[in-house]
């Protein structure tokens, strides 16, 4: 099933490197989000690059991007206003059932994929153990557990592409599917080693009119409202892994009965953000962030979502009702302001590797 989370055989990580990724997500278990680095990517350009955007490509590709260490998202999302749906197709297309789209449409069969399954176990102690622990001490890493089946790759199935202007797209490529797959990689790594927080960023479009696929996108008529959020969307069987701006301020607003709960080695080291005691003994944040062991073995929270930005078309939506399950633009990434691009992507000015700071005590590294 395209759904699935199903990385490629040569994306899954070697037993070293198994190794390697566990080890330094254990390191920093107790440092805040906010100053954790990781990689990441963007979907349009990893997965879209020949302007090929289908559901299978989506599906390997993000899976692949996955099961390689990639942990932040940048998502191109197009309103698809004649079929009122966000879509990572840039031009709106036709109804799948819909005569003119069969008539144009061609059959494509996705190539299947295979898995390896290899070994790695650790001696009881020697990592974090969550919920779900082997009598061992140790527990499956998904794709690479010892004596178990890796997951199955994507079945061969035919898929209609269509030609919109310079793109072939599939009308199945759509954020539903993807808040599919999200969540088939969540549930599959949900209770082993292999859990680890991601992030996503959403860049908001409108998706250019099938009648004239070349020229520029206009104001869709029809915005999207209520169930057609993002946010709304991709709760409805994701809700309980989203770590939310409420959990957040939740958080903050009382510490003694949130971070400070948990096991100390699961605490946010203090170091990181300034603390407020007020006359009650309560503790709480204003620019705190928890750690990861935190959000994922207290809160079994996996994901954070972000707007990032949104073109002047798409500017009289009101996403408003998302801002309980997706943070502001800028509010989990640092943008590089002081960096021009040329048209290809060259940079033309500036640089996004900063000069070391002389004192880097005095040098604030977080992205929030």
């Amino acid at each position: 099933m395209s759904d699935d989370y199903a990385p490629g055989n040569d994306a899954l990580p070697s037993v070293d490197e198994a190794r390697v990724i566990l080890s330094q997500r254990d390191l920093s278990l107790s440092i805040p989000i906010n100053f954790m680095t990781i990689p990441g990517v963007s979907i349009t350009a990893a997965c879209f690059g020949n302007r090929v955007i289908g559901e299978g490509e989506l599906a390997l590709c993000y899976s692949n991007l996955l099961a390689v260490g990639f942990r932040r998202f940048e998502l191109d999302l197009y309103w698809d206003a004649g079929r009122s749906l966000w879509s990572f197709c840039p031009v709106e297309m036709q109804d799948e059932d819909d005569d003119e789209s069969t008539s144009q449409s061609q059959s494509r069969t996705a190539s299947p994929t295979s898995t390896n399954p290899g070994g790695l176990s650790f001696p009881a102690g020697s990592v974090t153990s969550i919920p779900g622990q082997n009598p061992t001490g140790a527990l499956p890493i998904s794709g690479t557990t010892e004596g178990a089946s890796a997951p199955p790759g994507p079945t061969p199935q035919s898929e209609p592409m269509l030609a919109q202007g310079n793109y072939t797209c599939s009308p199945g490529a759509t954020l539903e599917t993807f808040g599919h797959q999200l969540h088939s990689y969540v549930v599959a790594t949900q209770n082993t080693l292999a859990a680890q927080l991601s992030y996503y960023v959403f860049n908001i479009h409108a998706a250019a009119s099938s009648a004239s696929p070349g020229s520029p996108a206009q104001a869709p008529s029809n915005l999207p409202v209520d169930g057609e959020l993002i946010g709304g969307m991709l709760s409805s069987n994701l809700s309980a892994y989203i770590y939310t701006p409420i959990n957040l301020a939740n958080n903050r607003a009382n510490l003694n009965v949130s971070w400070y709960t948990v096991p100390e080695r699961y605490r946010p080291v203090t170091d990181y953000y300034s603390i407020q005691i007020d006359d009650n003994a309560v503790w709480s944040t204003k620019d705190g962030w928890p750690s990861e062991s935190f959000i994922e073995f207290s809160s079994l929270k996996r994901v954070l979502f972000q707007f990032g930005t949104i073109d002047p078309q798409m500017q009289a939506a009101d996403f408003s009702p998302d801002s309980e399950i997706i943070f502001p633009p800028g509010y989990i990434t640092q943008s590089q302001a002081k960096v021009s691009l040329n048209d290809t992507g060259g940079v033309t000015d500036g640089c996004y590797l900063h000069s070391p700071p002389a004192n880097p005590t005095n040098t604030n590294s977080s992205w929030a």
